[in-house]
């Protein structure tokens, strides 16, 4: 065999890494990865259901923020933190450069790769991307028995029988939508965004909600712990969101939106108002800044 090639990874960081949270694959050790990144500001809560992530300051200092206090780790120092356990990495000084080790099946940070000139095991593109929804989430509908709700519940459920569980109106709590376009296909209505969730086991919401009514929406589903939030409303005040976005940041929720076409994994799940037969299944996926502009 050849002789192996050794790698600065604060050299490589530092000629490579053009963004942060972009991570630098160092190479693969029996089942787990090495990678190194620059730290941003900030990144979101996140857990690994089934895997520990380890973190290895090589320059500056990092916080990793845990719900019920923070890890500070200056260069040199390390730490694991177990599977399931939810966390927020982030920065303490400029672009700090962390080596961090996991499954070499994740990457949850991006695609960048070596390029040092060592052998190692390319990641495969699409295999465990972050993807927000699936055939298993569960949606409920704020705003489900307006008409612009209404319209787009019909085609989700018509889109590989994407599970929308129920809608949520205090003024037609205890009624049951039907839907004009397929008779059998009905949902319950609830008078909160936390008593559909503790009934159905939602696990995402998507609001059709006029933009006055829009942020105190998001606020409901913030409140009742709803992972993924996705606003389609377009024209929610700006001051709203202001309100919103402090509210979100000490949440456990991720919000989509206001303002975006939604969310949906071809063949699986639809969120939102993105015609389904125009996607496709593959090995990219795709996010659009505005709200009628997709590819």
């Amino acid at each position: 065999m050849s002789v192996p090639c050794k790698i600065n990874l604060v050299q490589a960081a530092t000629d490579t890494i053009k963004a942060v949270w972009q991570p630098h694959i160092a190479g693969d050790i029996n089942d787990s990865r090495v990678k190194i990144a620059k730290f941003g500001e900030v990144f979101d809560w996140h857990a690994h259901a089934n895997e520990d992530e380890g973190f290895l300051v090589l320059r500056g200092r990092i916080a990793i923020d845990f719900h019920d206090g923070v890890v500070e780790l200056g260069e040199g120092e390390f730490l694991v933190v177990p599977k399931a356990v939810e966390h927020r990495p982030r920065a303490l000084t400029h672009e700090p450069i962390v080596l961090m080790v996991e499954p070499s099946t994740t990457i949850n940070t991006g695609t960048a790769t070596s390029s040092a000139h060592c052998h190692r095991t390319q990641p495969t593109i699409g295999k465990s991307m972050s993807i927000p929804v699936n055939k298993d989430t569960k949606v409920l509908v704020q705003g489900l028995t307006g008409k612009t709700g209404t319209f787009h519940t019909e085609q989700a459920l018509a889109y590989y029988g994407t599970k929308m569980v129920g809608g949520v109106n205090p003024k037609k709590a205890g009624e049951i939508w039907t839907s004009g376009v397929d008779a059998s296909a009905s949902l319950p209505v609830f008078a909160t965004v936390a008593e559909g969730k503790e009934r159905t086991g939602a696990n995402a919401s998507v609001i059709y909600v006029p933009p006055a009514g829009a942020a105190a929406a998001i606020e409901e589903a913030i409140d009742a712990e709803i992972p993924l939030i996705v606003c389609i409303t377009e024209g929610v005040p700006v001051l709203d969101m202001v309100r919103v976005k402090a509210k979100l940041e000490k949440s456990k929720s991720r919000l989509i939106g206001p303002n975006c076409p939604g969310v949906l994994t071809p063949e699986e799940c639809k969120i939102g108002i993105m015609p389904g037969s125009d996607l496709l299944q593959g090995q990219r996926g795709y996010c659009f800044a505005l709200g009628h502009a997709y590819l």
